[in-house]
């Protein structure tokens, strides 16, 4: 039987204004070089700490890759890829040891890879077409999130989209802050179901 993230489609595209948004299963091995790449950028490197040669980066993917309670995604701009999406059940991943989850719940993680890219005002609508991705294709009620707490503009992006945060959660590796999105919540401030541009 398909796991909840098994379930999610490979490919998903909405259009805002004049730019198309889209997510794109990665292709293992063939995708690696652009997430090796990414891996080693400056901006990425104290959030992710994947800054490892080739061989460690491939073992590392191909566990990811078989590990059936998520989905990984490059994240693509107009067809361009410039970023990487982990979407996952939080009910099967070490999250829930941090909060009461429901058997349905989302979350991802997010890596903007391309230097043109950050900064420039794209995060917020690609994190509403993943969010809009994530309740189109699950039955999700809500989807989660949790950022490092010190990562402010993040907060500011969440914060807009309708992602409540709940309280800062004691990481190995970080101190986060975790958010919590509701299905009804969102379409409700998006005035629309689904997203549309």
């Amino acid at each position: 039987m398909p796991t909840l993230s098994q379930i999610l489609p490979n490919n998903y595209e909405k259009k805002i204004a004049d730019t198309v948004y889209g997510l794109r299963k990665i292709q293992y091995p063939d995708d690696m070089p652009l997430i090796y790449d990414w891996m080693h950028k400056e901006h990425v490197i104290p959030q992710w700490q994947l800054n490892e040669p080739m061989p460690k980066l491939l073992a590392y993917y191909e566990k990811m890759i078989v590990d059936d309670h998520q989905r990984l995604y490059f994240i693509t701009i107009n067809g361009r890829a410039v970023g990487y999406i982990e979407v996952y059940e939080a009910a099967r991943d070490r999250v829930r040891l941090y909060y009461d989850i429901e058997a349905a719940d989302m979350g991802f993680h997010i890596l903007l890879g391309e230097t043109d890219v950050v900064g420039k005002g794209y995060a917020k609508p690609i994190i509403r077409c993943l969010t809009d991705f994530i309740f189109q294709n699950s039955r999700a009620r809500k989807v989660i999130v949790e950022p490092d707490s010190k990562n402010k503009p993040m907060s500011k992006i969440l914060n807009a989209l309708s992602y409540e945060p709940q309280g800062e959660l004691d990481m190995p590796e970080k101190v986060a802050m975790l958010y919590f999105c509701y299905r009804d919540t969102f379409y409700n401030a998006q005035n629309t179901s689904p997203v549309s541009a």
